[in-house]
């Protein structure tokens, strides 16, 4: 009888210990996971149609032990006080060492719904996740403008080529195809009035840029080249440690009208190396 007793203490014992041990671990996952997420800061410029969407990589670093995953999410969108684009498509990119001891790098990717018409400032994404929690990550400044889409425009003129110029990280070159049988004028491209003052363009025959040509026309049926360049403010583009999506309107003219659409160009990312002076400053 006293050894049924001694044996039933033994197994009470290693039960409470068990469940002591479960919720120790399940107490430190979640103090480990999420709360010390440091995103990139991240500023953006970014203009589009009504309805459509815009791709967006955010950068983060985060401890070598922790993990966030997809499965952990149940929705992402982008947030000021008053309003919310839903995102969608997102993901985590495989984790890399970066050079500060202890911490790894990973990306977060979705696409952001434009959903309202207008000129929006954004500054924090919100993350909620399946347990109930919900988490804000602060961002920098994120200019949306929203206008309504107008069909004839991108039968008019579509883009067919576009790259970054990676040693001049605020110019980038672009074609564009004349789809009519009249000139198109190529004006100019927006820009955040308040980063920068203007932009200036050139245009080539060829993608490679071996062929000049004076002015900014794109005669019927034929495509053309543009090299552009953004004029940014010398503290900005001096800033070191920052990420910047540079999605503009593409203003242009013909048959003396005047035309507005999305530059076709995708969020480009402008990207200033990091060092770890700049890592140490987003992780403190």
């Amino acid at each position: 009888m006293k050894k049924g007793i001694f044996v039933g203490i033994i197994n009470l014992i290693f039960i409470t210990l068990f469940f002591v041990s479960c919720s120790i671990d399940e107490t430190q996952k979640e103090m480990l996971n999420y709360t010390n997420i440091k995103p990139v800061p991240f500023n953006g410029y970014i203009c589009g149609y009504k309805n459509s969407e815009t791709y967006i990589q955010l950068p983060f670093f985060l401890p070598k032990n922790e993990n966030i995953s997809v499965t952990d999410i149940t929705k992402i969108s982008l947030s000021n006080k008053e309003q919310n684009f839903s995102c969608k498509d997102y993901r985590f990119s495989s984790y890399r060492r970066s050079k500060i001891e202890g911490y790894k790098i990973s990306t977060l990717s979705f696409r952001v719904n434009l959903s309202e018409e207008g000129t929006f400032l954004f500054n924090s994404l919100k993350i909620y996740l399946n347990d109930g929690r919900e988490l804000s990550w602060k961002l920098g400044d994120i200019e949306i403008s929203v206008v309504k889409e107008t069909p004839l425009l991108s039968e008019q003129l579509s883009m067919r080529k576009f790259i970054i110029n990676q040693s001049q990280a605020l110019t980038y070159k672009v074609s564009y195809m004349n789809n009519t049988d009249r000139d198109i004028l190529i004006k100019s491209f927006s820009y955040p009035n308040n980063l920068c003052n203007g932009s200036e363009l050139q245009k080539y025959k060829d993608f490679g840029l071996k062929e000049p040509e004076t002015g900014l026309n794109i005669p019927p049926h034929e495509e053309r080249t543009f090299l552009v360049a953004f004029n940014f403010e010398h503290n900005f583009s001096e800033t070191k440690g920052q990420f910047f999506y540079m999605l503009p309107f593409l203003y242009y003219e013909i048959d003396n009208q005047q035309m507005k659409m999305p530059a076709q160009t995708q969020a480009t990312v402008v990207q200033i190396p990091f060092t770890e002076e700049i890592i140490s400053s987003i992780i403190e």
